[in-house]
């Protein structure tokens, strides 16, 4: 990209354009390495881990909030494998993710306060999350729900601050060259990856692989929890305007991983909002014992992240900077790398 490439035109992409061209004015900024991801990534998991404390101190006490970020930590942030917030295996996520957190805490700020700033910045920050990937796209519908009887002037601005960023975003890729032709080959050929058949083994197998995998498997039903949940206490819920919404969105966003949420893949950006929409219903009848339940993940999953960092002993050296990874797929990026420098030009396309 900043060597002139433009999105859906010269290089195929199945995600919103906005990480893209975000990363890319980083790598303009600061040089295209590395490092630039590693210490933006930690940044934006930085922003995800205050989100998710501030929209926990919405609901819970200090201590339960303390906890239940630490956990996220430790499950999101620290995780060794290609779906962590630090370097991840699309920043286009965890961008999406750290925008929808930030929405969402606004949103909550609007329902407890009904000052319409608060709104505004919440469907401004959607509409980030949107342009990065669609992910929380079901957020969407239940953030439009909101919209109901503030008032067309005032409906018209929240959809003008969430359209703007998706807007500009694209705006910019028609000033580099994009053209509607561009845009429908692209959404043809991501039309014939969706469809193809491996794409259906990939998600099949990697989605029933979890319940195989001991406490990973417990969270994987955490969506459908949710909703028995609602259900059981739905009368005590629907007292309390912004619990409600935060429990539906909760249920929507986690929509894509319904029938199995594998935090051991994609599903692990899900989880934060998932896991905490339980603890909060959980959390009157069984205070006592969330605490002590927080405590136990907290230590499982150190215990895990710690203990995978040795078997990430392969140096990958490059020359847009150095990373250790796992043995087996450092060997095969080092053999690809290899045959692509001496087989290639730089002015050939792969």
């Amino acid at each position: 990209i900043i060597n002139g490439g433009i999105l859906f035109k010269d290089i195929f992409n199945i995600y919103g354009a906005l990480s893209y061209q975000f990363n890319a004015l980083l790598f303009l900024i600061f040089g295209d390495n590395i490092n630039v991801l590693a210490f933006t990534g930690v940044l934006n998991s930085l922003v995800i881990i205050l989100s998710l404390y501030l929209i926990s101190r919405e609901f819970l006490n200090k201590s339960i909030s303390f906890l239940f970020t630490i956990f996220i930590m430790f499950s999101v942030v620290f995780q060794t494998f290609l779906y962590n917030s630090n370097l991840t295996y699309t920043f286009s996520v965890v961008y999406a993710l750290s925008s929808f957190l930030i929405s969402l805490l606004f949103l909550i700020k609007y329902l407890k306060t009904e000052k319409l700033k608060f709104l505004y910045l919440a469907s401004f920050f959607a509409g980030i999350s949107f342009a990065n990937k669609y992910e929380f796209i079901f957020y969407l519908f239940v953030l439009a729900y909101t919209l109901k009887g503030i008032g067309i002037k005032n409906i018209i601005k929240s959809i003008a601050c969430f359209l703007f960023i998706p807007l500009l975003s694209y705006f910019v890729l028609f000033i580099q060259g994009l053209n509607i032709e561009d845009v429908k080959l692209s959404v043809l050929l991501l039309r014939k990856l969706i469809t193809a058949p491996i794409i259906k083994h990939f998600f099949t197998t990697t989605s029933l692989s979890v319940f195989n995998n001991g406490i990973y498997g417990l969270f994987a039903v955490l969506p459908i929890l949710n909703v028995i949940l609602f259900i059981i206490y739905r009368k005590e819920i629907i007292k309390n305007k912004a619990l409600l919404i935060f429990i539906l969105i909760a249920i929507a966003a986690s929509a894509k991983s319904f029938f199995c949420l594998n935090i051991n893949h994609m599903g692990v950006f899900l989880l934060p909002v998932s896991f905490l929409a339980a603890i909060i219903i959980l959390n009157k009848n069984f205070e006592r014992f969330i605490p002590i339940f927080l405590t136990a993940l907290i230590v499982m999953f150190s215990v895990e992240d710690f203990n995978s960092l040795k078997y990430k002993d392969y140096l990958l050296t490059t020359p847009k900077g150095d990373i250790y990874t796992y043995k087996k797929d450092g060997e095969q990026i080092d053999f690809v790398a290899d045959y692509i420098f001496k087989n290639t030009k730089s002015s050939d396309k792969i």
